[in-house]
């Protein structure tokens, strides 16, 4: 009676071991494919915002500008030519940066997220297309305010700082000798690179 005895209790404790077993198993399974939905949405989010911001960037240097707003009958640019056309170009860009601002800002989040799970390496390429938005921007508000007829700053630019800033600003549609759009697809190549391999896994 006894030797069932010892019998028994060996069984449920194997049974207990045999859970435990299995529950760990499941638990490091579960673990792995939560992981793996979060890294995957994170990866879809920040490729669907860097190719929301790269449109918004192409947006911004469209030479044709039909954005822009006429001013108020208050406005100290009412009534004056220079100072439309430049309340027109200003109200335009604000709104085009507008979508710049929006792409940037959702990705903003998710890059710090990223580097809990795979370190800097695509903080530092998301820096390099910051870097570049930061040229366009600088180089936007400095032609306002270079056409702007109420500033009280005289800014004078070479010849060749002009040929800069519209190289910078306005796209140039041949591909090939558009130096700024050129940069900025090699930066988003370079971040598309850090990112597929981790959509990749769930195909």
């Amino acid at each position: 009676m006894n030797c069932f005895v010892i019998i028994k209790e060996i069984l449920i404790a194997l049974a207990a071991l045999i859970g435990s077993v299995v529950a760990i198993a499941g638990l490091t399974i579960w673990r792995k494919q939560l992981k793996g939905k979060v890294t995957f949405e994170l990866s879809r989010r920040l490729l669907t915002n860097t190719y929301l911001l790269r449109e918004a960037i192409k947006s911004v240097r469209n030479p044709l500008m039909y954005e822009g707003k006429k001013p108020p009958n208050d406005s100290p640019y009412y009534n004056d030519t220079k100072g439309e056309n430049y309340y027109f170009q200003l109200t335009g860009y604000e709104i085009r940066f507008k979508y710049v601002d929006d792409a940037k800002s959702k990705l903003n989040s998710d890059i710090l997220e990223s580097e809990v799970f795979w370190g800097k390496d695509l903080k530092n390429a998301y820096d390099e297309l910051f870097k570049l938005l930061n040229k366009l921007s600088v180089g936007i508000q400095m032609f306002l305010e270079r056409n702007n007829p109420k500033s009280i700053h005289d800014i004078q630019y070479s010849k060749q700082q002009l040929l800069e800033e519209k190289n910078i600003m306005y796209k140039i549609y041949d591909d090939s000798k558009d130096e700024f759009e050129n940069q900025v697809n090699n930066s988003i190549t370079k971040i598309e690179s850090l990112i597929r391999p981790h959509l990749d896994k769930f195909k």
